[in-house]
């Protein structure tokens, strides 16, 4: 009798221990379980910010490539009126930096006391760039 108490008890111990030990895996699994839907979560959180940003800078993007094609637009437009009145004699080309020089006195000498003037520039790129003044 005392050969099975003892063999009750060494299968207690082994079965209890082997409960304890499944008991702690499944809380481990569950604390792993937890950590990774806060990290998801916040993965899940991080995008939604990526994405509503990438939503205003795309926004902001195509805002400002309308406004610019509006001014390229407006500044071909009047390029176009000085070429088609070039002859007019109330318009005329009134300083020149290939006919004139680079200086700005002769720049200065030039605009001075006239109005309704525009200034167009052309870089060395091709690029146009330009601006209306009311008078000097």
């Amino acid at each position: 009798m005392l050969y099975g108490i003892i063999a009750l008890a060494v299968l207690l111990c082994l079965c209890g221990g082997a409960l304890i030990w499944t008991i702690n895996k499944n809380t481990r699994t569950m604390v792993l379980n937890d950590e990774l839907e806060r990290q998801l979560e916040d993965v899940c959180s991080a995008k939604k910010q990526l994405d509503n940003e990438n939503y205003r800078l795309n926004t902001e993007n195509t805002r400002l490539q309308t406004m610019l094609q509006a001014q390229h637009q407006h500044m071909q437009e009047r390029l176009q009126d000085i070429e088609n009145n070039k002859d007019d004699k109330n318009k005329s080309i009134l300083y020149d930096s290939e006919r004139d020089g680079k200086e700005s006195s002769i720049f200065k000498e030039k605009i001075l006391n006239h109005e309704h003037l525009y200034f167009i520039v052309f870089d060395s790129n091709n690029n146009v760039f330009g601006h209306y003044h009311d008078s000097f």
